[in-house]
Parts: structure tokens; C-alpha cells; sequence
């Protein structure tokens, strides 16, 4: 009973310091080498992702020191965090901002985030999702080293997704900056295209089509017409 009491007050106190982190850090600063040392001594605590949340947000203010000491600890228990429990919006936002802040660290670790990728993208919270493609935005403008190598897993990994709001949003600007991510996608597109359009036709997929280059196909431009003719409204 003392435990758990202990442990809610300790939850507690590690998300008041996560809001102070993001949203007041002028007043940490001056100490955040002792912060980062005292939240890396806490990981193995029940609530690990807390405190793996605010070293993580702790990092951007001393990046040197957190190289050094902290970032191979803080990737690999966020990766198994990910890996082993269901991603949440802590978990998914803390890789984000690590991504954002080194990404030089991660120009060698296609395989931790290729292997993660899809956790993030097959979310059902909305938010997680949010951030896997948020993590797909940072790596194709930082990390550009892994899209070109890891291409074709990347294809992979997309063309097993549904095409979501986010998925608009996110996608024609890959296809715009990566003319080959294009010509491998494009197959996978077509051909599930022309299956979703004999069966039910989600608005996402449509406006996903207005916003690729045109693809030449004379059964998707019937299946088109078709649709039009079908639902005049």
C-alpha cells in the first residue's frame, strides 16, 4: 500500500516536471546535467516511460552532455518501450523529439526505426498515428541517408497502410521529393486502387488520387467514370 502511494506521488511529480520541461525549461537549466543524471537512475522504476519522457525533453537543453552519457540508454528503452507495450502519444512524441534533435545519431539505425516504423503507423490512436508520420516527415528532411538505402522497405511499409487523413497529408510530398519512392509505390497503389473502387471507395483514397501524378491506366480512368456515373452528387 506505502508502495503504490509512493509510486502515484512519484507519478505525479514527474508530470509536473514534464510540463515544466516543454513549457517553462529557463527555470532548469542551470542544473539539467543533475536532472538528466537523476531521471536515467529512475528508468527502472514503474514509471519508467515518465521518466524516460522527461530526460528525453531534457535533452535538447544540454545535447553534448546527453550524447555522451544518455542517448544509446534512452533510444534502446524507448525502442523496447514501443516494441513491448502498446505506443502511446508519450512514448511516439519522446521518439519524435529525439529524432528531431539527433538526427546525425540515427543516419546508422535504419533498422531500429524501420522496426518500429510500422508499430507507429498501425496505431488506432489517433495521436500515435500523428506522431509515426510526423517521425516519417523528420527522417525524410533529416535523415535523408535511410530513405535513399531503405527505400524499398519504406514502400513496403506504406503500401500496407490505410490510407488515412494523415497519409494525405503526408505522402504526395515523399512522392514529390523522392521521384523513385514513386515509381515503387505506384504498382502497390494501382492495384489496390482498382480493388477498393470495386468495393467501397473511402473519400481519403480519392483525395490521395487527386494529389499523385497521373498514373496510366485505362481500367482505373473506367472504374472513374464509372464512379462518377454511379454517385452524381
Amino acid at each position: 500500500q506505502e508502495e503504490m502511494k509512493y509510486q502515484e506521488k512519484q507519478r505525479g511529480a514527474f508530470l509536473i516536471f514534464l510540463a515544466l520541461f516543454e513549457y517553462s525549461y529557463q527555470t532548469v537549466i542551470y542544473q539539467v546535467n543533475e536532472l538528466m543524471d537523476f531521471f536515467a537512475s529512475v528508468l527502472d522504476t514503474p514509471n519508467h516511460m515518465l521518466a524516460l519522457a522527461n530526460l528525453i525533453l531534457l535533452s535538447p537543453l544540454n545535447k553534448e552532455y546527453f550524447t555522451k552519457n544518455y542517448f544509446q540508454l534512452a533510444k534502446t528503452s524507448l525502442c523496447n518501450e514501443i516494441k513491448n507495450y502498446s505506443p502511446n502519444e508519450m512514448s511516439s512524441k519522446s521518439l519524435v523529439l529525439l529524432i528531431r534533435t539527433f538526427p546525425e545519431l540515427f543516419q546508422k539505425l535504419s533498422n531500429e526505426i524501420l522496426e518500429i516504423l510500422p508499430i507507429l503507423l498501425s496505431s488506432d490512436d489517433s495521436i500515435t498515428l500523428n506522431n509515426g508520420f510526423l517521425i516519417l516527415k523528420e527522417i525524410s528532411l533529416r535523415v535523408i541517408s535511410l530513405m535513399e538505402k531503405d527505400l524499398p522497405k519504406i514502400v513496403s511499409i506504406l503500401s500496407k497502410l490505410k490510407i488515412t487523413t494523415e497519409f494525405v497529408e503526408t505522402i504526395p510530398q515523399f512522392i514529390k521529393q523522392f521521384p523513385s519512392f514513386w515509381d515503387q509505390f505506384k504498382p502497390y497503389l494501382l492495384n489496390r486502387t482498382l480493388i477498393e473502387l470495386k468495393q467501397s471507395t473511402s473519400k481519403e483514397l480519392l483525395v490521395f488520387l487527386s494529389l499523385c501524378p497521373l498514373m496510366n491506366s485505362n481500367e482505373l480512368v473506367s472504374q472513374l467514370i464509372f464512379l462518377l456515373n454511379s454517385n452524381p452528387d
